[in-house]
């Protein structure tokens, strides 16, 4: 009885029937698995954003936001910890107003022709919630 083993024809050291990273197939396919990825993480930054806000929504005293809270009965320390908190708080809503413009200039809106650069990074409310 005779085993048939596979018998590969080979031109120097590569296979005919490997695959080349040159082929156009490949490329596009790699090109669609990285947009891919690309897609997914900004979904996960969505998620993550929506899941800061619902903190921000779960963290409100007596229906109001902790920066809707009055300031006539603070301390001098709670004034200076509510001012750090709103700086904190006007550079990640100016951060998010940048990414939002960008990303809508980005999947072709060209109604605006500016973006809001402000020179702040990031998102995170986490860091301003008392």
């Amino acid at each position: 009885m005779e085993t048939t083993e596979p018998v590969y024809a080979t031109t120097g050291s590569r296979e005919l029937g490997a695959v080349s990273n040159n082929d156009p197939q490949i490329q596009k396919w790699n090109k669609e698995y990285e947009e891919a990825l690309k897609e997914l993480e900004e979904e996960k930054k969505q998620v993550a954003m929506a899941e800061q806000w619902n903190k921000v929504c779960e963290n409100d005293v007596n229906g109001r936001f902790w920066w809707d809270e009055p300031i006539d009965d603070m301390g001098l320390e709670e004034l200076e910890e509510f001012v750090r908190a709103m700086e904190e708080l006007k550079k990640n809503v100016a951060a998010r107003a940048n990414e939002l413009t960008m990303a809508n200039d980005h999947f072709g809106n060209q109604n605006m022709n500016h973006h809001l650069d402000l020179g702040v990074n990031g998102f995170s409310l986490e860091n301003v919630l008392f």
